[in-house]
């Protein structure tokens, strides 16, 4: 008897300890906010088609897969409506691409698997792409899917972008039904990026429901969540950010091992994970995470799977106003920026300091040889004094030669830690400049920053593991890109003329020299400041469902998230 309760009294005080680290955990997360959770552009591009015939690996079909009954994920958020005109951000493309498909998807290597498309070819000059479809994919509602569908999606998403707008629609010049499954893209311009960003994330809707559809954003209908996916709408609740799916047993892979998905709304992911009420689930990309709680998850039966960071918190200018529009000015704020406290004080360490050049070390095109801007007050200073910008008053801040101080909004959404502003309050003042945090609902910080209404402004985002033409779409100056990532008044014909090089550029090689000058100017000019690109962590319970990943390159056009369908459909 007293072996028993003493056995029981060991497990017992190992639970509280368990539940003392995740409390830790969960109040230095309240402290550092949950993060945005990630922008949906692109992570990593090493599928770049050689010309000729492409026959893409097997998806994979039914026979030996498991049944798992269900399968319980971390929720609370709500990240829209998963048709592919009601969601927003990378989080909420992920929960439209359960119900919606792509011509393409990816296999966890980031190689370009065969969807929707059966085959593709590409022309020798890089300006036609031909796609062999399946003849055996209907819709949930029984129509048979057909290249009419993907003609109509292309031209009905040009009109009334999508909820993460499908990046260079506009270097298709036509689309065209070629057959009852084939379809055929000519583009203006050879397309490096062609397969990941356009075929890899474009989800097809079905032509004989949108269509006439003069409002896409606002059909919440049951026909609006009609797709070919593996996966049905069954129900979603925005007030608690749920989502619930059943398998579609008529999926053309076969019907998926995941027969029901939850995402349910939790407090504290880790702890529900601790305690049962979840399968899987990961802190936000802002909460620190220990060793200790790391060691407790690697720990039977739970798994920790560990991956570099493809998000970002972002420092944006506007370049249209003054000092901003002054190189200057803006290296003059990286030195005075300490990134790598910022890494151990918001992330425990979890984490790296921003790239200069912008995208992250984790991903393939990432140049290493940037300036480093590693935190220099007196360079810092040197700078804001040959620009004339001199605190004439004594109080402590500079002024412009008007006499306006450096006094200035620093925007952050309030789901971010707030801890980002504090940090940056401390270091600029050290350099006379003045900032002040000011906390706003996430829409309302996206939509200022979309518009340019600020003078800086902070913005966490992911997709910085992508395919680089990321890059042009966002520093370009003629980029028709609307995204909140975008930094207004950045103007530079050398970066213009480099990017729209490498967009073109078929031979990896030759595009990478092109890619790593683009991050040599955006480094050199600082339009834009990444602080720290935090460490990317997703815990779970092994017994229930094995084989997470997260793929290289990002699901999509690049969303750095382990919730890929097709781990869903294979059951590990």
């Amino acid at each position: 008897m007293r072996e028993e309760e003493e056995m029981t009294n060991r497990s017992t005080r190992r639970h509280r300890t368990w539940l003392l680290l995740i409390l830790v955990v969960a109040l230095v997360a309240a402290a550092c906010g949950g993060g945005d959770g990630g922008e949906a552009p692109a992570t990593t591009a090493p599928t770049t088609a050689a010309p000729g015939s492409t026959e893409g690996t097997e998806p994979g079909g039914e026979a030996g897969r498991p049944e798992i009954p269900v399968l319980r994920l971390a929720g609370g958020t709500d990240w829209g409506y998963p048709s592919p005109f009601g969601f927003r951000r990378g989080p909420g493309y992920v929960r439209a691409s359960f119900i919606f498909d792509t011509l393409v998807w990816k296999d966890p290597d980031g190689t370009i698997i065969p969807w929707l498309a059966e085959s593709w070819e590409m022309s020798d000059d890089g300006t036609q792409w031909v796609f062999q479809l399946r003849d055996d994919v209907r819709w949930h509602d029984g129509t048979p899917f057909t290249a009419e569908d993907v003609v109509f999606t292309l031209e009905y998403t040009r009109e009334n972008p999508a909820g993460l707008p499908l990046r260079a629609a506009s270097t298709v010049e036509s689309i065209e039904a070629t057959g009852d499954h084939e379809v055929t893209f000519t583009l203006t311009d050879p397309y490096a990026a062609f397969l990941t960003n356009i075929a890899a994330a474009m989800q097809i809707i079905p032509r004989h429901i949108w269509e006439g559809v003069e409002d896409p954003r606002s059909m919440r209908t049951p026909e609006a969540v009609v797709g070919t996916g593996p996966y049905r709408l069954e129900e979603y609740n925005q007030e608690d950010g749920s989502y619930l799916y059943v398998a579609n047993p008529d999926f053309f892979l076969g019907e998926p091992a995941v027969k029901r998905i939850e995402f349910l709304p939790v407090a504290n992911e880790l702890l529900a994970l601790a305690e049962g009420e979840i399968d899987a689930g990961g802190p936000g990309v802002q909460a620190g995470v220990t060793e200790d709680l790391l060691a407790r998850f690697r720990e039977d039966p739970y798994r920790t799977l560990e991956a570099p960071g493809e998000w970002a918190m972002d420092l944006k200018f506007n370049m249209t106003k003054a000092p901003f529009d002054d190189v200057r000015f803006r290296q003059a704020v990286a030195y005075a920026i300490d990134r790598k406290d910022m890494v151990e004080r918001l992330l425990l360490g979890q984490g790296v300091p921003g790239n200069p050049g912008w995208l992250s070390p984790a991903n393939p095109w990432y140049n290493p040889n940037v300036p480093s801007y590693d935190r220099d007050v007196a360079k810092a200073a040197q700078l804001l004094d040959e620009m004339g910008l001199v605190d004439t008053d004594g109080d402590g801040v500079r002024e412009l030669p008007d006499g306006t101080p450096l006094s200035y909004e620093l925007p952050y959404a309030s789901s971010d830690s707030a801890r980002n502003g504090e940090l940056l309050q401390t270091y600029l003042a050290e350099v006379g400049i003045e900032v002040r945090p000011v906390a706003l609902d996430r829409g309302i910080r996206d939509d200022r920053a979309s518009t340019g209404d600020y003078d800086m402004i902070l913005v966490g985002h992911g997709g910085l593991g992508s395919d680089p033409d990321f890059m042009r779409l966002t520093f370009h100056s003629k980029s028709k890109s609307k995204s909140f990532i975008r930094p207004h008044g950045f103007v530079n014909e050398e970066f213009d003329k480099v990017a729209g090089m490498q967009l073109r550029q078929l031979d990896p090689e030759a595009r990478r020299e092109l890619v790593w000058r683009m991050q040599e100017i955006v480094a050199e000019q600082l339009p834009v400041i990444a602080l720290y690109h935090p460490t990317r962590y997703w815990f779970y319970d092994s017994t229930v469902l094995d084989g997470w990943h997260y793929t290289s390159g990002g699901l999509a056009a690049g969303i750095p998230m382990a919730l890929d369908k097709k781990l869903f459909v294979d059951g590990g």
